[in-house]
């Protein structure tokens, strides 16, 4: 009576050790007597591969533990059949907790079908697939692991389990979302730059075609100015005025005095007061006139203007003192008393 057992012995037979695999089988005889059968299998060749083969799986084994990733051998089922120090440390459970159990501890809950799918797209054609993972730890905080998983296949195709390996990337991924964010601050900075630049270039766009538009009409009302004071019919001068209040530089001659002067308009430009107005006469403006010539006044006197021939002109003077663009200048209308012979 009992139960078959197996076991492994060492026999010396004439002088020969030989290993033997014993199975004893319980058995109950004609005579309704127990007894048992003894069969031996002689393993003495097999026996020394089978304790490399342990031993090479004990080191295997050993350095896969010491192992920083995560290592872990599922069933075709799915359920755990081997994990190591690494896996249980980061799920924070013990091994006899795992195995032979069908749990992904590093999946939301809510994911634990798609991690599922995922496994399922193995193939013998495609053994090899990438993915991660995210969950939470047990400090509140997120963790994500970059499993790759190999699935092992038979020579007729028959998938015997899957291997994986997974690291944690969550440094990475806080680096990343890091580098995201400040992107995305770039970004927001660049386009409310970008905004305000545009706005500026608007605004400015504006004023350039204020401007524009103002600079052409004050240059038309300038030419327009200019042919009026050009047609005027009377000798007509334009002087700066000095410290004192007197006609100093000329700074517009018009076509009349230029043909009654007998200089051109670029010679007129670069005189002064005193070279076409006689000394005499400069010294009587002087004394009677200058000290009441106020602004927007209008003074009206008689003076002798000298001709570029040395030639001299008795004329009707009208002078008018404004500003114009911050200056003070006088207005000289000039009336010839006699017409020169050569005009």
């Amino acid at each position: 009576q009992g139960e078959m057992s197996e076991e492994i012995c060492m026999m010396n037979i004439s002088g020969r050790n030989y290993t033997l695999h014993v199975k004893i089988l319980p058995l109950i005889l004609e005579d309704n007597t127990y007894g048992c059968g003894v069969i031996f299998r002689d393993e003495s060749r097999v026996q020394p591969f089978s304790f490399f083969l342990e031993e090479s799986e004990g080191r295997y084994r050993a350095i896969v533990d010491d192992q920083p990733d995560l290592v872990c051998r599922r069933a075709p089922d799915l359920t755990l059949i081997y994990i190591n120090k690494a896996y249980c440390d980061a799920a924070r459970r013990s091994a006899d907790d795992l195995l032979g159990k069908r749990l992904f501890p590093f999946t939301l809950t809510s994911l634990s079908l798609e991690t599922e799918a995922v496994y399922q797209q193995i193939t013998l054609e495609n053994p090899i697939i990438e993915f991660e993972t995210k969950d939470v730890t047990s400090n509140g905080l997120n963790r994500w692991l970059q499993w790759y998983v190999r699935g092992h296949f038979s020579a007729h195709g028959e998938l015997l389990e899957y291997n994986a390996i997974g690291r944690d990337i969550t440094q990475l991924k806080r680096c990343e979302e890091q580098n995201r964010l400040y992107l995305q601050s770039v970004e927001y900075i660049v386009h409310e730059r970008t905004h305000a630049l545009q706005e500026s270039n608007q605004k400015l766009a504006e004023q350039l075609m204020v401007s524009e538009k103002k600079a052409a009409f004050l240059s038309e009302q300038e030419l327009w100015y200019r042919a009026v004071f050009n047609n005027i019919a009377e000798l007509t001068l334009l002087f700066e005025q000095d410290e004192e209040g007197e006609a100093d530089r000329i700074i517009e001659a018009n076509i009349r005095a230029c043909q009654v002067l007998q200089y051109n308009h670029d010679e007129l430009v670069l005189m002064v007061s005193s070279d076409i107005i006689t000394e005499k006469h400069n010294t009587k403006y002087q004394k009677s006139y200058v000290k009441q010539f106020t602004e927007d006044q209008i003074i009206r006197y008689q003076g002798i203007m000298m001709r570029k021939d040395g030639g001299e002109i008795l004329v009707d003077i009208s002078e008018q003192r404004f500003r114009m663009k911050e200056k003070s200048v006088v207005l000289m209308i000039c009336r010839c008393m006699e017409e020169p012979k050569d005009l």
